[in-house]
C-alpha cells in the first residue's frame, strides 16, 4: 500500500515537472548531498577559526579551547568543523603554519634551529626538527644548507651571458 501511494506520489510529481519517474529519483538521491548556499566556500566560524590561527599558532600556549572562545563556539564543534571543512584537525593546522613561519626564517637568517623553534612557538628544537623532516623530507639545517646553495646557484645563473666579457 505504502509502495504504491509513493510510487503514485513520484510519478504525479514528475509529469508536473516533465520529467520521468527515474529522472525525478536521481535528482532526488542528489538532494541527500550537503547543499553549501555560502559565498565564502568555508564555514563562517572555521574562517573566523583559521584567520585567529594565523596569528595565535605562533605561540608556544596555542590550544583548540583558546581559538574556539575567540570565537565563541565549543571546542568540539570547532574541531569537527574544522576536519569537515578542511579535511585537517587542528593540530596539523598549528603544525602547517608554524613549518611555513620556519622555513621562512630559516631561509632568511642565520638564526639557529633552537632559536628558530622558540619564535614559531615550538617548546624545543627536537620537536621542530622532527616536524620539518616529516614536511619537507630534510632537517631543517640540511635544508638550510641546500636552499643556500639552490639561492646561490640561482644567483650565479642570473646574469644575462650577453654581458660576459671575453679577452
Amino acid at each position: 500500500m505504502l509502495h504504491g501511494l509513493i510510487a503514485g506520489v513520484i510519478t504525479k510529481a514528475a509529469s508536473s515537472a516533465g520529467l520521468s519517474p527515474s529522472e525525478l529519483a536521481s535528482r532526488l538521491v542528489r538532494l541527500d548531498q550537503p547543499v553549501r548556499r555560502r559565498e565564502h566556500p568555508l564555514h563562517p566560524k572555521v574562517y573566523a577559526a583559521l584567520q585567529v590561527l594565523a596569528v595565535e599558532a605562533l605561540t608556544p600556549d596555542v590550544s583548540l579551547p583558546t581559538i574556539a572562545s575567540r570565537i565563541a563556539v565549543s571546542p568540539w564543534h570547532l574541531s569537527r568543523l574544522l576536519k569537515m571543512e578542511t579535511g585537517q584537525r587542528f593540530w596539523a593546522h598549528v603544525r602547517r603554519i608554524r613549518l611555513l613561519e620556519a622555513e621562512r626564517i630559516l631561509a632568511g637568517s642565520s638564526k639557529s634551529v633552537k632559536e628558530v623553534s622558540a619564535a614559531v612557538g615550538y617548546k624545543n628544537a627536537a620537536s621542530l626538527s622532527r616536524d620539518f623532516y616529516r614536511h619537507f623530507g630534510l632537517w631543517p639545517t640540511a635544508w638550510r644548507r641546500q636552499h643556500q646553495i639552490a639561492s646561490a646557484t640561482h644567483l650565479d645563473n642570473s646574469w644575462p651571458q650577453s654581458d660576459i666579457r671575453r679577452p
